[in-house]
Formats: structure tokens, sequence, C-alpha cells
């Protein structure tokens, strides 16, 4: 039989930045592609949409994203947050405070449906 290969520290260090700088790059990459294809896209199907509702209809089509847009920063990242705060209590297996954080979040979304 042989022996299962055993990384020293300093190999598994190498690899493990070489493996983020490649990530890195590819995360960069996708950033910029996305950035172009949300800057392209409205390009696009904005006159097929003028096309298809005229202007009126076309304007507070736009109206209604403006004010979506708006709403969706009231959240203030909340949604984020939480979801950070969760998964590191469920890693510490903290239940306490895993119930308190999805409790939270109850809270909020409850009060932030009662206010709108």
């Amino acid at each position: 039989m042989c022996a299962p290969k055993v990384h020293t520290p300093t190999v598994w260090r190498k690899t493990h930045i070489m493996n983020n700088g490649n990530q890195l790059k590819a995360g960069a990459l996708l950033s910029y592609v996305n950035m172009g294809i949300s800057t392209i896209l409205p390009l696009l199907y904005t006159p097929v949409m003028l096309r298809l509702l005229g202007q009126a209809e076309y304007g507070l089509y736009s109206l209604s994203n403006s004010v979506i847009s708006y709403l969706s920063l009231l959240t203030l990242g909340l949604g984020s947050t939480i979801h950070r705060f969760y998964m590191r209590y469920i890693t510490k297996n903290d239940t306490v405070m895993v119930e308190r954080t999805v409790g939270l979040f109850g809270c909020c979304r409850t009060n932030g449906v009662r206010t709108l």
C-alpha cells in the first residue's frame, strides 16, 4: 500500500494563494462581464419595449422600476447582514444566537410590511 500524499504547510499555502489569485481574477472578469451585459441589455430592449407599450405606458413602466429600485434601498443590506450572522452562528453551533437572528429577521420583515 502507498501512504497518502501529505502536503507540507508551505506547499499548501502556495497552492492556496495561487487558487485565491485565480479566483480573484475570475471574479473580477465576471464582474466586468456583468457590468457590460447590464449596460448593453437596456440599450437593446428599450426600443422593443417602446414599440410594444407606447410612450405613455413605457413612461409608467420606467417610473415603476424607479420606485421599486428606491424601495429596495430601504432594506439597507439587512438581508446580507442577517445571512452573514446566521451562517456564523450555525458554524459555531450557537442555537440561541441563531434563534435571535432569525427572530430579528422576522420582526424586521413584519414591521417593514406593516409600515409599507
